[in-house]
């Protein structure tokens, strides 16, 4: 038996989603969802590494959202 040395690199793609549990994914085709809170809401956007990134925000914090977005017209 011959030795060798080397790297193997094997290139595959890969969708995170597939390996999570519905409940910590967004729905399909939905990138964002937002849920009113006492002091503001909360943010939910689809993580491009897979599941959910989920953000609380102020009243301040949206009103300076909604400003930005607003800018980008």
């Amino acid at each position: 038996m011959r030795d060798a040395f080397g790297v193997l690199v094997q290139i595959a793609e890969f969708e995170a989603d597939d390996w999570l549990a519905p409940s910590v994914r967004m729905a399909p085709g939905k990138t964002w969802d937002l849920s009113r809170t006492e002091n503001g809401c909360t943010l939910k956007m689809a993580h491009p590494g897979g599941g959910i990134y989920k953000k609380d925000l102020s009243r301040d914090d949206v009103d300076a959202l909604i400003r930005d977005l607003e800018a980008m017209r």
